[in-house]
């Protein structure tokens, strides 16, 4: 499983289902968090856009068509995905294309550190 955890809260509604069918299969896996799942969540991203996602059929055209803006579209929404596109706007001089919000703290330093003497931390 990723280190990935998504808050989106037209998403969560389908994890609970999700973690609750899994709880309560005969195999359960108590481990099993949905909203954990990246994949899982780009499918669900997809569809909410009227399409159709499955990673090794079209995933690349999916990803293309993706509208990031909405995605995005909320301060506190996608923090791991804005920590990465943080990293590559900083290293090209140009503003966040997500717009405002706040990165993972995991993987972003600090306003205050000088990330100009920074690599990368998202690839």
């Amino acid at each position: 499983m990723e280190n990935f955890e998504c808050r989106d809260p037209l998403w969560l509604p389908n994890c609970t289902a999700e973690n609750q069918r899994k709880a309560q299969s005969p195999n359960p896996m108590p481990w099993w968090r949905e909203e954990r799942h990246p994949k899982h969540y780009l499918e669900h991203l997809v569809a909410r856009n009227d399409g159709f996602y499955e990673e090794v059929l079209g995933g690349n055209e999916a990803l293309k068509a993706l509208d990031w803006h909405q995605v995005a579209s909320g301060a506190q929404s996608v923090s791991f995905a804005r920590a990465l596109f943080e990293d590559v706007a900083d290293f090209f001089g140009v503003p966040n294309p997500l717009g405002q919000g706040e990165p993972a703290s995991f993987t972003y330093p600090e306003r205050r550190v000088d990330r100009s003497r920074l690599l990368l931390r998202n690839l």
